[in-house]
């Protein structure tokens, strides 16, 4: 099956789906904002990019348990999945709760999550074929605390009064992991949380202009977050940063790239935060160790079916964008994974119905996991 069927249907699903009064003036780009492409004059937003950004900043942020995989095909190469990060950029700039500290909990819930529905009781040792789970790899459910002793998950719970909780054991003593403590606390067998580096505040307006009445939380715009991901092309970071590079934008008589503004370590100032982590996806490193993020996107296909097969993203909604030039076997490589994710996903018209309406030339195709 190719990507054009898969696509096609899920566009005409859409179509038939949005409901006619659907109010996305919230989610609206600024008529400040101005564009230019590869040195061309400066014009106003054109549909597709302020799709792309309504994209990122409307996809959900509510932890659910239910992964999505979104399949965005664009006419053309273009920084596309830039502009969806940047809308998810300023999406996590206006929530409180994203900042590393609760995304490092968020990530731990996730783990334990799949741990106690999933593979707690499973009969069928880590086979994901057979088994028919839609995960790449088994939780062991085996967390480890700052004086190194190591817990064993036992359930997780939403009714304390301090919201979710992880309640875990050791051979001798029962706790809870809590949101508070969550610094305390990692998956056992993986890296501690590092800290970024960064002290530099990033500048409100450049954000808040982008949609309408969407002001980042102001302790955000001094903290780093590593739970949005951007996996680059499979040319590397260098190849990535190219085509965001040849995208300039001006922003209240202010001009700045897209790949500066995206805040990826390395493409702006030395000391500027991170809001988002970069996932090599040649060399299939991050460019700082965080924690699972919550949603990842992929650009171009060969970074989307990495992702798809890759353990590490296997608890992440992940969103590619992928164009439709390039060669017909690559585009029938993602039709024949969406197929095959079909074993363990159903179309997701709901969350269709939440997204700005598609632009011509523009198609998607969204997929939630069933519930195990």
């Amino acid at each position: 099956m190719s990507v054009h069927a898969i696509s096609a249907y899920s566009s005409e699903s859409a179509a038939c789906s949005q409901p006619a009064s659907l109010d996305v003036t919230a989610h609206t780009l600024s008529s400040k904002v101005l564009i230019s492409e590869c040195s061309q004059t400066w014009r106003p937003m054109p549909a597709w990019a302020k799709y792309l950004i309504q994209l990122g900043f409307s996809w959900p942020n509510d932890e659910s348990p239910y992964r999505r995989i979104v399949v965005i095909s664009m006419p053309c190469d273009s920084a596309a999945a830039g502009l969806v990060s940047l809308g998810a950029l300023v999406r996590d700039l206006t929530n409180p709760k994203t900042n590393d500290l609760e995304a490092h909990y968020a990530a731990l819930a996730r783990f334990a999550r799949q741990y106690v529905e999933c593979c707690k009781d499973c009969k069928v040792r880590c086979e994901p074929a057979v088994r028919k789970c839609g995960y790449a790899s088994e939780a062991k459910g085996q967390l480890r605390s700052r004086d190194g002793k190591r817990y064993q998950v036992l359930s997780t719970t939403h009714d304390t009064p301090w919201g979710e909780a992880i309640s875990c054991k050791s051979d001798r003593e029962e706790r809870q992991l809590l949101s508070q403590n969550a610094a305390g606390w990692k998956i056992d067998g993986e890296p501690w949380v590092q800290p970024d580096g960064g002290n530099a505040r990033l500048i409100d307006d450049l954000y808040s202009a982008f949609i309408k009445d969407a002001h980042p939380f102001p302790d955000n715009l001094t903290r780093s977050f590593a739970g949005l991901c951007l996996a680059g092309r499979a040319g590397g970071k260098a190849a990535t940063r190219e085509i965001f590079d040849s995208m300039r934008l001006r922003i209240n008589e202010q001009e700045c790239s897209l790949s500066k503004i995206l805040t990826v370590r390395g493409w702006a100032d030395p000391e500027t935060i991170s809001r988002i982590c970069f996932f090599n996806t040649r060399t299939e490193q991050f460019d700082r160790y965080g924690y699972t993020p919550s949603l990842a996107i992929a650009d171009g296909d060969a970074s989307f079916l990495a992702l798809i097969s890759n353990r590490q993203f296997q608890r992440s909604d992940v969103i590619g964008v992928i164009h439709r030039t390039i060669e017909r076997n690559r585009l029938d490589a993602v039709g024949h994974c969406l197929a095959s994710l079909k074993q363990w996903y159903d179309d997701d018209l709901e969350v269709l119905q939440q997204l700005p309406p598609l632009p011509r030339g523009v198609t998607a195709s969204v997929l939630r996991k069933r519930t195990p």
